[in-house]
């Protein structure tokens, strides 16, 4: 007679594991693998861009224009017609509202406190999320823009030196 069943005795005898063998990956898809990565950092390196961009701070003059205060030694680099980014704090309370602008005006001499002024392009939106008078705005004036690639071999070729 036994003392324990059966069953307990066949389980100390696997208190030592057991063997598992896992088949490896196929090669096949582990290349498969690699060349989706691969193009994948290749679309996005080739259709990516970089924008050099100035910030700037003002005020809405209306629900078109806007005067932003840019530091005195970026003046030198901006032009009429140059796009703007636009940034104001919803009025709900949910977020930003994103406009985009262009350069309307420059001071013609540099002056820290002389306002630069751009002009709303054509909204696609209702004429109730237009720019609030006398909200402050917060602006991203574009410089340039390239292809990110060329941005990552070069990345400071536009700039002027010290």
């Amino acid at each position: 007679m036994q003392l324990f069943r059966q069953q307990a005795i066949d389980h100390q005898h696997r208190l030592y594991g057991e063997v598992l063998l896992v088949k490896p990956l196929r090669w096949s898809i582990i290349l498969a693998l690699f060349i989706v990565l691969f193009a994948t950092v290749a679309v996005f390196l080739a259709g990516g861009r970089h924008s050099e961009t100035i910030t700037a701070s003002g005020t809405s003059l209306s629900a078109e224009r806007v005067a932003l205060t840019v530091p005195a030694s970026a003046l030198a680099s901006i032009t009429v017609g140059q796009p703007v980014r636009l940034l104001q704090a919803a009025a709900s309370g949910r977020g930003s509202d994103i406009f985009h602008a262009v350069i309307e005006h420059i001071p013609p001499a540099p002056s820290p406190n002389a306002p630069v002024t751009a002009r709303l392009i054509r909204q696609t939106r209702q004429p109730a999320s237009l720019l609030t008078p006398g909200a402050a705005i917060d602006a991203r004036i574009v410089l340039a823009s390239r292809p990110l690639l060329q941005w990552m071999i070069s990345p400071h070729a536009g700039e002027a030196a010290p």
